[in-house]
C-alpha cells in the first residue's frame, strides 16, 4: 500500500470512530485524535520502512495488530481519567488500520 492510501483510510476510519462516539453523547472525543490517527496510519512504515517488498517485521504482524486492539480497548476506557488519551486511541485506530490495510496485500501480515 501506499502512503496517500494509508493517510487516506485512516482518516476515514478515524472519521468514523469519532461520529459514532459523538452520537453516543461521549463527548470526551476531541480534535488531538485527528493528529493521533495520521501519526499512527504512517507510524508503521516509519518504524520498518519499506526498503524492501518483503520489509516486514514485528512491527507489520498480526501479533502487533493484537497488540494495538488491546491498546485501543485500553486507551478507550482510559480516556474518562483524561482527554489527552484521544491521541493514543486514535493513534492506535490509525495503526491498526495501516496493519489491516497492509494485511490485504498479496504478501499479508507475518505472524510474529
Amino acid at each position: 500500500m501506499d502512503l496517500r492510501t494509508h493517510i487516506f483510510f485512516a482518516i476515514a476510519l478515524g472519521f468514523g470512530v469519532w461520529w459514532v462516539l459523538d452520537r453516543l453523547t461521549l463527548g470526551v472525543f476531541s480534535a488531538p485524535g485527528a493528529g493521533g490517527v495520521f501519526v499512527g496510519a504512517i507510524l508503521p512504515d516509519i518504524v520498518e520502512p519499506a526498503v524492501h517488498w518483503t520489509h516486514r517485521g514485528k512491527f507489520h504482524s498480526v501479533k502487533a495488530l493484537k497488540v494495538t486492539g488491546i491498546i485501543i480497548l485500553c486507551s478507550f476506557f482510559l480516556l474518562w481519567i483524561s482527554a489527552i488519551f484521544s491521541w493514543v486511541f486514535f493513534g492506535a485506530i490509525g495503526y491498526a488500520s495501516h496493519l489491516l490495510l497492509d494485511s490485504t496485500t498479496r504478501m499479508g501480515l507475518p505472524k510474529e
